[in-house]
């Protein structure tokens, strides 16, 4: 990985099809000057169908107008009766017909910055044209004659997208920090930003009472990104690897603004960032007591087997197996055991009897599906629990994660 940047992308994607057109009219007081797209964004292929043309729907006032270079826009019908192109992100872009122009069953509107928009096609008497989706929630439109459309209204949303055929080109554009324009729907917390730094480490923003920005240190403020090109070299579209030190990762897909002031990451929800002004301060927090910094990570299974192996402690329960021992042994013969504090009082962790309390382990390669010197721990019983470990840079905490349950997570810690 070079500059954040690696070609293949294992988190997942994340996507979801919208099924309604949300129509978003801009006033006077947000209106900003209108953006044009990159010169090294790919053209849209031009189309040669019926459908090109504007078309107003029956129901309502609003419509599509579908253009033969391959772009398309919103309407919005005037109290005139003339209409204006909507602009900006989620009004307006590229469109394709699907299978063929031969053959048209259907068109997906693929909007800037938002999830596409797949519409059935369907043909009335008279000319109307039926789109929808599916095809029983269909809305009837009917061709607009020439100079109905009459101008576009400007929008306070960006419009455009920057799209360059190279994730390093890409990568390079996004590295810089970032501070929150709205909701925080890719992390949920409280920060002021996002610093995406070349060399592909990131880090949360949070504000400090003088206004300077100060990165975030430890397990879930601090991390790894790459990008990868969803899209294809004809269209491209990227997605953002974070991967938080200590949690799992997020797979966003990123929309950058034509004049690359604006970032959309889309994890479904849409979490919407502005530039940081170049004069902002920005300064490394001291990590506070207790923080967990940095990860290692094995170099073989050998090595991952000796990161495992010893007694750990649970400072807060619930444990790893949902209960409320006071640690774990994974011994080097294979088994391991709940541990509890003895009843002599004097701190010792002693094992625990009974069924459920220990068992055996075994270690699964997995990384064909991970990456290299990636391991499941197994933890075996009367059921199985698996794993996969992560260890602090000092390999004195160790967090288990359930597989199969995200929630049940157990820091664990070496005895002091």
């Amino acid at each position: 990985m070079v500059g954040g940047v690696r070609r293949t992308l294992t988190i997942g994607a994340v996507g979801a099809s919208v099924l309604a057109l949300v129509v978003l009219r801009a006033g006077p007081e947000a209106r900003r000057p209108v953006e044009s797209a990159p010169a090294n964004q790919p053209a849209p292929a031009p189309i040669d169908s019926p459908l090109v043309g504007a078309w107003a729907s029956r129901a309502g006032a609003g419509g599509y107008d579908l253009r033969a270079d391959g772009t398309w826009s919103n309407l919005l019908r005037q109290s005139g009766g003339a209409y204006l192109r909507a602009t900006g992100w989620g009004e307006e872009g590229w469109w394709e017909i699907w299978p063929s122009p031969d053959m048209a069953n259907g068109i997906t509107l693929n909007r800037d910055a938002t999830d596409s928009l797949p519409l059935n096609v369907e043909w009335s008497a008279g000319g109307i044209l039926r789109l929808g989706y599916p095809v029983t929630a269909a809305v009837e439109y009917e061709r607009l004659p020439a100079g109905a459309v009459v101008g576009e209204v400007p929008s306070a949303s960006p419009r455009g997208v920057y799209a360059p055929t190279s994730e390093q080109e890409y990568a390079t554009a996004v590295a810089r920090p970032w501070l929150l324009a709205g909701a925080n729907e890719l992390f949920g917390t409280d920060e002021a930003g996002l610093d995406l730094r070349p060399g592909g480490r990131w880090s949360k923003l949070r504000r400090q009472a003088d206004g300077s920005l100060v990165r975030g240190v430890g397990w879930g403020e601090e991390g790894s990104w790459e990008v990868a090109n969803i899209g294809g070299p004809d269209h491209p579209r990227y997605q953002i690897g974070l991967r938080a030190d200590g949690e799992g990762g997020r797979g966003p897909v990123a929309y950058l603004s034509s004049r690359r002031d604006v970032l959309r990451l889309q994890t479904p929800g849409l979490t919407d960032y502005r530039a940081a002004p170049a004069a902002a301060t920005i300064v490394a927090a001291a990590p506070k007591a207790g923080t967990v910094i940095g990860l290692a990570r094995p170099a073989s299974e050998a090595e991952f087997v000796r990161m495992v192996v010893g007694m750990w402690r649970l400072p807060y329960a619930p444990s790893f197996f949902g209960t409320d021992e006071a640690g774990l042994e994974i011994r080097a013969d294979g088994g391991w055991s709940k541990l509890a504090r003895s009843a002599t009082g004097g701190g010792e962790l002693v094992r625990l009897d009974g069924a459920g309390n220990s068992g055996r382990w075994e270690v699964v390669d997995t990384s064909a599906m991970n990456g290299p010197n990636a391991y499941q721990l197994n933890v075996i019983a009367a059921g199985t629990w698996s794993t996969s470990p992560v260890f602090s840079a000092d390999r004195q905490v160790m967090r288990l994660v359930r597989d199969n349950d995200s929630n049940q997570v157990a820091d664990y810690v070496r005895p002091g």
